[in-house]
């Protein structure tokens, strides 16, 4: 189940707000109807939307699960159409209404779980902007890293969390591992 977006918290900064998750939903969707993914083929980055100013944080390239989106596609589509009225025209987004908050929400939830990243805006009380990584295992014989970062590294939060309930003598856990002196190719 989804939070309703703060639409209070947001002020002025709702439009851009809309405008930033909808730009989202609006190129998910279009490449679903597209057919330009295969669950089996990681998807490229979508073209970087400008993250608004009421966004905490830079969420760095969002590049979509496929999986995910092929199994939230008629979820993805659902909220399109509802929130569609509100992309057409920007000034019937009215801060006040519960079922707008409702919706944007949903459709926030949505977007993280596809690009498994968090989205906050100022003011809300919740995890930061940023990626978070839960890794759980039960032995742990050679290297386990919740996150490997190579070359530049995103002005992003990034949250790793390894539990093992065992680490064998040659085992090594990682929560985080950056490399910037790598230009990010293997």
């Amino acid at each position: 189940m989804s939070d309703p977006l703060g639409l209070a918290i947001l002020g002025a900064g709702l439009p851009a707000a809309f405008t930033y998750l909808f730009g989202h939903l609006d190129r998910l969707v279009a490449r679903r109807r597209a057919g330009s993914f295969d669950t089996e083929a990681e998807l490229p980055a979508v073209r970087p939307i400008e993250p608004p100013d009421c966004l905490a944080g830079d969420p760095g390239e969002l590049t979509p699960d496929p999986a995910l989106l092929d199994e939230l596609g008629e979820q993805l589509q659902s909220v399109y159409g509802r929130l569609a009225f509100y992309s057409l025209d920007p000034a019937r987004i009215d801060p006040a209404s519960e079922q707008l908050a409702a919706e944007m929400g949903e459709l926030r939830t949505l977007l993280e779980t596809v690009y498994r990243t968090r989205l906050t805006f100022r003011g809300e009380s919740r995890e930061p902007t940023g990626v978070r990584v839960d890794v759980r295992a039960v032995d742990i014989q050679g290297k386990v890293g919740g996150a490997v970062v190579r070359g530049q590294m995103p002005d992003a939060t990034l949250d790793a969390k390894v539990d093992a309930a065992r680490v064998g003598k040659d085992g090594r856990v990682i929560g985080i591992e950056i490399d910037t002196t790598s230009t990010g190719e293997r």
